[in-house]
C-alpha cells in the first residue's frame, strides 16, 4: 500500500506565508502520482488501493505527525488495507530564496533562485503498526534555477519538475532497499557484489542493508538479513561493496 504525499502543517503554513504555496502544491501534485506509478513499474509489488484504505492511511499520517498514534492504534488502522506493508511520505522542508553563484573561472558572479526540498518516507509493518527496522528515510534535493527571478512562470516550473521527478526516483528505490534488502551474489574476502546497480540509485558510499542466501536441503532458498555494506564501486547492474558490520 502506498499513501499520499503530505506536507506538515509547519510548512504549509510557512509556504503560504512567503507566497509559496503554489509552488509547493504544484510539487507535490507532481510528485505524488510520480511516485507511485514508479513504484508500480518496478514490477516487485501488488499496490493495493481502495479509498477506505486511503482514508485510514492519511488518518496515521496525520496522528503520525502530531506524535499522537501509538503501535497499536497504528495497527489497527491498518486492517482496512488489506496490504503487508504501508509507504508514506511527508514533505519537511519546501523553501526557496535567492542565491548569489560565483563562477571564479570568469571572475563572474549572478544570482540564481534556489529551491530545497526535503521528504520523509515512512515504511510501516502492518501487522504491529510500527515503522520498519531502517524504515525512515530522508531525501533532501536541490535545484538552481536557469535564470534569476522568481519561480512561478512557466520556465520555473520545469524547475519544480525537476525536483519532483529526482525526489519520486529517490523515494521509489528507498522503498524497495527498505521492504527487499539488496542481495549478495557473490563474495571476494571482504568485498561482496550486490543486485543494485547505477538504475536503483544507489551512490558511492552509501551504507546498505544486505541480505545473503540461507539454503535448506529439500527447502526453497531464503534470504535472511546478515548485516550491512557500504557501496565502493557502482557498475550498471551491480555494485561492489565492503562489510561494515
Amino acid at each position: 500500500m502506498i499513501g499520499p504525499i503530505i506536507a506538515i502543517d509547519a510548512i504549509i503554513k510557512k509556504a503560504t506565508a512567503k507566497g509559496q504555496k503554489r509552488d509547493l502544491d504544484q510539487v507535490i501534485e507532481t510528485l505524488d502520482p510520480l511516485y507511485k506509478q514508479q513504484l508500480v513499474q518496478t514490477d516487485r509489488y501488488r499496490v493495493v488501493a481502495n479509498r477506505k484504505a486511503l482514508e485510514a492511511l492519511v488518518n496515521v499520517q496525520d496522528f503520525h505527525a502530531s506524535g499522537n498514534v501509538d503501535g497499536k492504534t497504528a495497527a489497527r488502522m491498518f486492517e482496512l488495507t488489506g496490504a503487508k506493508y504501508l509507504a508514506t511520505g511527508v514533505v519537511t522542508e519546501f523553501n526557496y530564496g535567492k542565491q548569489k553563484i560565483n563562477f571564479k573561472g570568469v571572475g563572474a558572479a549572478v544570482e540564481r533562485t534556489v529551491l530545497r526540498m526535503q521528504v520523509i518516507i515512512n515504511v510501516y509493518d502492518t501487522t504491529t503498526g510500527e515503522i520498519m527496522a531502517r524504515g525512515s528515510q530522508k531525501r533532501t534535493f536541490t535545484e538552481i534555477s536557469a535564470k534569476a527571478g522568481n519561480l512561478g512562470n512557466p520556465f520555473e516550473g520545469e524547475v519544480l519538475n525537476q525536483i519532483a521527478n529526482k525526489m519520486a526516483e529517490a523515494l521509489v528505490n528507498d522503498i524497495v532497499d527498505i521492504i527487499t534488502p539488496a542481495k549478495i551474489d557473490a563474495k571476494l574476502g571482504k568485498t561482496v557484489i550486490i543486485d543494485r546497480g547505477k538504475q536503483s540509485g544507489i551512490s558511492l558510499g552509501e551504507v546498505l542493508d544486505v541480505a545473503a542466501p540461507f539454503a535448506r536441503p529439500g527447502r526453497k532458498t531464503r534470504y535472511i538479513s546478515v548485516g550491512q555494506v557500504k557501496v565502493t564501486r557502482v557498475d550498471a547492474d551491480e555494485n561492489h561493496s565492503n562489510n561494515s558490520r
